[in-house]
């Protein structure tokens, strides 16, 4: 091989392992986000729940006021 060719396989090579590397971060990336969204959803489901509670609790406090 001539030294341009070298280099350009080189340069080929290289970019081909960093767009790898990339890849990979970026999967682990979404796998993070997934993870933070079901954390999120649970969060929500919880304040849900407890929005529902506080608002039978004020009904009752109502009634039980009359």
């Amino acid at each position: 091989m001539q030294a341009g060719e070298i280099l350009r396989s080189s340069n080929i090579s290289s970019t081909a392992a960093d767009l790898l590397q990339a890849r990979q971060q970026i999967a682990l990336y979404q796998q993070q986000l997934d993870e933070r969204d079901a954390e999120v959803r649970g969060h929500q489901e919880k304040t849900q729940e407890q929005h529902l509670l506080i608002v039978q609790l004020q009904e009752r406090l109502s009634e039980a006021e009359r």
